[in-house]
């Protein structure tokens, strides 16, 4: 991972490598107090502290043997973050401190591939399900279950229909915008696709 500055300039160059990480970073997610957490392409992750003068790389935080084969994380108001373990079919929350908060099953079973993860303005949880062609919701931040797959009761209507058969395929990418909406890329099907609310 690279830090930039407003201007593009490289602040805090190799991250991953200057702390000694065998790192193959794939996701990040900028947290609380300016620093950020670093996914790994295999049963860790890492927070690493905002760049300062004393530290221009900032520091390593924590390094929680928490995942496996860790992908998107997002982070909450709470300063927690959430990661979806793509290979092993669960989602994490990890304390700003590297405490596990939850590892858990996703309701699925092995049948689930969470991918990438984002959080809303209201503190729910979104997974991407890769393989299921679907996405998952953890209903707010403090949260103790597992995920639940969307269904057409949801009342979340998208492009083809309602829920999971809203023309997901192969969802990659999610995002919430600031109306309360959810954006998902689909890139088996070549489109994005609006969950409406």
């Amino acid at each position: 991972a690279t830090g930039l500055n407003s201007s593009g300039t490289a602040i805090a160059p190799f991250l991953g490598e200057s702390f000694g990480l065998s790192a193959k970073p794939l996701f990040l997610a900028v947290d609380t107090s300016g620093g950020f957490w670093l996914s790994d392409n295999d049963n860790t992750i890492a927070h690493i502290s905002a760049s300062s003068v004393a530290n221009p790389s900032g520091q390593l935080l924590s390094h929680p043997d928490c995942c496996f084969n860790s992908h998107g994380v997002a982070t909450d108001v709470q300063g927690n973050v959430w990661v979806a373990n793509y290979l092993n079919s669960s989602i994490s929350e990890v304390g700003p401190d590297g405490t596990i908060l939850i590892n858990q099953q996703v309701v699925d079973g092995n049948a689930a591939t969470p991918y990438s993860a984002a959080i809303d303005a209201a503190q729910n949880v979104w997974f991407t399900d890769l393989d299921g062609d679907s996405i998952l919701e953890v209903a707010g931040a403090s949260a103790t279950k597992p995920g639940t797959e969307l269904s057409p009761s949801a009342g979340v209507h998208g492009h083809g229909g309602f829920g999971l058969d809203a023309g997901i395929s192969e969802p990659y990418g999610l995002a919430p915008d600031r109306s309360g909406n959810l954006w998902v890329s689909n890139e088996g099907a070549n489109t994005v696709t609006m969950f409406f609310g």
